[in-house]
């Protein structure tokens, strides 16, 4: 006997698989990981709808031939540019929860005069987020590129640190994933090929 299943334990289970294999900079869709087990979607959408459903950040499970069913989109809801995709979220939390943990030993650490302390933290951060570069993880072709850190007494006013308050700013571009690929294929006259150059 056929049922409906709402379409959310199978993002998660997708999203779960996924990161296990390939990682949490990976989003959670795609022909790699059809959903097993579903005959077809409830709604069946066509291209068109699915572009528009798309740009309006609502995620589709369609069918697609030789493929099964698979989510086709890996949007959230949220009018806020730099976190329009899930994979844009998982990024920053990991990189929050990360941090959060790597800090524990300095909580009540005193605050030198020197910025010793600030120099840690900096470290420590860089540290972090190089490996999370290295891993493709953030977007650039060096760290300086991806990612900057600031902890000293630009970003810490003597109020905050007179009250046991130290700040740390990170600033950083997660990868983006492709939603399209777009081919543009063309005739090329014979003798001419040398003539055909790339568009930077």
């Amino acid at each position: 006997a056929e049922s409906y299943v709402a379409p959310s334990p199978y993002a998660f289970g997708v999203a779960m698989d996924r990161y296990d294999k390939e990682g949490f900079r990976q989003p959670p869709a795609g022909v790699k990981y059809p959903l097993r087990g579903v005959l077809r979607p409830a709604i069946e959408i066509h291209s068109n709808e699915h572009a528009t459903l798309n740009d309006h950040g609502i995620n589709v499970i369609k069918s697609k031939r030789d493929r099964g069913v698979l989510i086709l989109g890996a949007r959230t809801r949220t009018a806020n540019v730099f976190f329009n995709t899930i994979t844009d979220r998982v990024i920053f939390n990991v990189i929050l929860a990360t941090l959060r943990d790597a800090y524990d030993d300095l909580i009540f650490e005193s605050i030198d005069g020197q910025g010793q302390l600030f120099g840690v933290i900096e470290r420590t951060g860089y540290s972090i987020l190089y490996r999370f570069w290295l891993a493709g993880i953030l977007f650039g072709a060096t760290p300086q590129e991806s990612f900057k850190l600031q902890c000293n007494r630009g970003n810490n006013p003597d109020l905050d640190l007179e009250g046991g308050v130290v700040r740390l700013d990170v600033y950083a571009i997660p990868s983006p994933f492709t939603e399209k690929l777009i081919a543009n294929v063309n005739r090329v006259a014979i003798g001419e090929m040398q003539y055909v150059g790339f568009v930077n």
